[in-house]
């Protein structure tokens, strides 16, 4: 019996988003991207000491030619998805203002463009990423290695996930996730694509780096705890009963595990791949849920033992649909991949003529999907227009959550390191010097101290 707390204390996001500025087509956007920057200022001001982290304790900056945004350390699932929405809003709203001022001054129509994706139909590819706090530092020794025990979890885990966190990546031939529909190596840094990292530089953290932007909450809150729950399995004597099946399961092609199997309507069929990776995270979860509790002498938190029931039923779901079951349309809500296969299929069942999956129409109806378009009228009157995906989003949202979205953008999540970076950072004002994760450094009498962060 092992009586450790193995689930994240802490997690949190990261997402790049590329921008398209009319204003700013002829120039080099990389230099005014710190203007539009500054204007987030107004909407959630940055901490006293610092131009990155914001008094909602999140932290956002400009990256190669984007924007990227950092939630603050949460300590749920759910909290994780308000703060990136959050954050998303603050960024959207800034570049509303942005717009505005420059059709103001120009007296001209202004457009801007938010592009959440991991990919474009070129295959550049950019981040979001996914972090976890470590409870054993131990645990780092075999994770960056594939082929130990650990590394073909992980593996095998994130590399069949794709049918519950794909967005999916239109082309002829359809990817459940668009990051690993292009090559990665199982863990590096940098501008590398890359299943996962593991990082000791601000605390233990494991970085997860192939995720596709979830706009369905469904899908987000599975992505986060579906690899909290792994990672809490895997620091246990557990490790050992999943890695009896994973050896198995892992001597398949896994490449295939991505490919969305359609037949000649665009439905979802059953093939051999598909049924895997189904099978592999059904093993997964229902393992978990049946033992771990045993192997920790301590339960399961309600929101990864809900979360892990319903990726249990959502696979159940998908098997239906891709027996014939059930229809499609049960899986819209929860996974994009299904809620943007459902908008193609019938776009193109409406223009069957000369059309075919992955040509030019349905790659840019794949861009529409996650696209903020913000224009504004030469008189000054604004109007957004979102892609369909987040239609299908908003169709789940409670109020609730947007009253928890209000909240996060000026406010950080309560009883959490961020809470105390804001805190304290804006106690000492303009005697802080830095502010970075885990500390603060702040003049006291004209000597530099450092202050440490507790999670």
């Amino acid at each position: 019996m092992e009586s450790v707390y193995p689930f994240p204390e802490m997690s949190g996001s990261e997402e790049e988003i590329r921008l398209t500025i009319s204003e700013l087509n002829n120039r080099n956007s990389k230099n005014d991207l710190p203007r539009l920057l500054s204007g987030m200022d107004s909407i959630c001001p940055p901490l006293p000491g610092s131009k990155d982290f914001r008094a909602n304790g999140s932290r956002t900056y400009i990256d190669s030619k984007g924007i990227e945004l950092a939630t603050p350390e949460v300590k749920t699932p759910i909290d994780q998805l308000v703060y990136t929405e959050a954050g998303v809003r603050i960024l959207s709203d800034s570049l509303t203002n942005f717009l505005l001022s420059e059709s103001k001054r120009t007296k001209t129509e202004q457009y801007g463009i938010l592009q959440r994706r991991v990919i474009d139909n070129k295959g550049n590819t950019w981040g979001v990423h996914d972090n976890f706090s470590v409870w054993d530092p131990d645990y780092f020794s075999s994770l960056n290695q594939e082929k130990t025990t650990l590394g073909q979890i992980w593996s095998g885990f994130l590399s069949s996930r794709g049918f519950i966190t794909g967005a999916m990546r239109v082309e002829e031939t359809p990817t459940f996730s668009q990051k690993l529909s292009v090559k990665h190596a199982y863990s590096s840094k940098n501008y590398s694509n890359s299943l996962l990292y593991a990082d000791a530089s601000n605390g233990p953290r494991l970085e997860i780096r192939c995720s596709d932007v979830n706009l369905q909450e469904w899908a987000f809150v599975s992505r986060i705890g579906g690899a909290a729950l792994v990672l809490a399995a895997t620091q246990t004597q557990l490790i050992g009963e999943l890695s009896k099946n994973y050896q198995t399961l892992m001597s398949q092609n896994i490449s295939a595990w991505n490919t969305i199997p359609l037949d000649k309507d665009l439905g979802l069929k059953a093939d051999t791949a598909l049924l895997s990776a189904i099978d592999i995270q059904h093993f997964t979860m229902s393992t978990i849920l049946d033992r771990l509790e045993d192997r920790m002498n301590l339960p399961i938190p309600k929101v990864y033992r809900r979360i892990g029931e319903e990726i249990l039923k959502f696979c159940e779901d998908v098997e239906g649909v891709a027996f014939g079951n059930k229809e499609l349309s049960t899986l819209v809500g929860r996974a994009d991949w299904a809620g943007k296969l459902v908008v193609l299929r019938e776009h193109l069942h409406r223009n069957p003529s000369g059309r075919r999956i992955g040509d030019a129409k349905s790659k840019l109806l794949d861009l529409w999907y996650d696209q903020i378009f913000i224009d504004i009228q030469s008189d000054g009157s604004p109007s957004t227009t979102y892609g369909y995906g987040y239609d299908q989003a908003s169709a789940s949202y409670s109020q609730p959550h947007a009253l928890a979205i209000e909240h996060a953008i000026k406010n950080p999540p309560s009883n959490t390191r961020a809470a105390q970076r804001v805190k304290n950072a804006q106690k000492l004002g303009d005697r802080v010097k830095d502010c970075d994760w885990q500390n603060l450094v702040y003049d006291d009498q004209g000597k530099s101290k450092e202050m440490y962060f507790d999670i």
